[in-house]
């Protein structure tokens, strides 16, 4: 797919090249499709919270070097980051909720606590975000990006980030509710592997 896109960028009128690139494009996502269901399929959600809550946490910290960086490129894509591996939680762990019965108090409180990540905190990251790169963006552009407060800005990140830490925290504890103490990993085993708890 990377050759196609070359070639295709070689000879942006070609339409030969252009259905080429469509037929690997398309190849890939149905290959990653494949991929991503049969990895769901072995990852339990408890695993897959923990794993994506330290994924956050990385990003959030690469978000804040950033700021402190200047780089509202990076900020952007870490930004963009951030929103992806909460969308793929709320579609997982959505998608698991879905096979309970229904009027299930558990299901209940699991979707409660997905509907407060994906339609109220990640749309306000999102916006925060957003701002806080275009701000970065003008700065630039008017050559005053040295005289912007980077604590400020720093502040922000961290507090947007910690929004997402906490409603994911959130989606946890209630999916956790229906598990028996000896069939969960305890926190600790997470916290070895890159840490899972605590704030940015």
């Amino acid at each position: 797919m990377v050759n196609a896109a070359f070639l295709l960028c070689e000879q942006p009128s070609s339409r030969v090249l252009q259905e080429n690139m469509d037929i690997f494009q398309e190849t890939w996502l149905d290959r990653v499709k494949v991929l991503t269901i049969a990895m769901d399929s072995l990852i339990s959600a408890d695993d897959f919270l923990a794993v994506s809550d330290a994924h956050i946490i990385e990003d959030a910290k690469a978000g804040i070097e950033a700021i402190v960086g200047r780089d509202a490129e990076r900020l952007d894509r870490v930004a963009g980051e951030i929103r992806g591996r909460s969308m793929r939680i709320c579609e997982l762990v959505g998608g698991e909720m879905e096979q309970l019965p229904a009027g299930s108090n558990y299901g209940e409180n699991v979707k409660t606590a997905l509907r407060v990540l994906r339609d109220n905190v990640l749309p306000q990251f999102v916006s925060r975000a957003e701002r806080l790169g275009n701000e970065m963006w003008e700065a630039e552009k008017g050559g005053s990006l040295q005289d912007r407060d980077t604590n400020r800005d720093v502040d922000e990140m961290i507090d947007a980030c910690n929004f997402i830490h906490d409603a994911v925290n959130d989606i946890r504890q209630a999916l956790l509710m229906n598990r028996h103490p000896e069939d969960v990993d305890s926190d600790n085993e997470y916290e070895e592997d890159g840490g899972t708890t605590g704030r940015f």
